[in-house]
């Protein structure tokens, strides 16, 4: 069902519909607090990965495989 919203036209304003019970308010809040969440998973995501390939020292071994285990984890 294309997007019915008047400010939005093209390609791109045919999202999907998705039925809810939220107003329009609730809906912006939800989206925000869900873009921030995402925002944040993938900052540890990428921090997560970053640690794992640059980690050196005596014990490498060690914390590269506690990494690994928490990237699979988090998966």
């Amino acid at each position: 069902m294309p997007n019915t919203d008047s400010k939005h036209k093209g390609p791109a304003a045919t999202n999907l519909a998705t039925p809810t019970d939220l107003g329009n308010d609730a809906r912006k809040e939800v989206s925000a607090g869900l873009t921030r969440l995402l925002a944040d998973v993938f900052a540890l995501f990428v921090k997560t990965k970053n640690f794992h390939w640059h980690v050196s020292g005596p014990h490498f071994r060690d914390y590269h495989l506690f990494e690994t285990t928490r990237h699979t984890q988090a998966r």
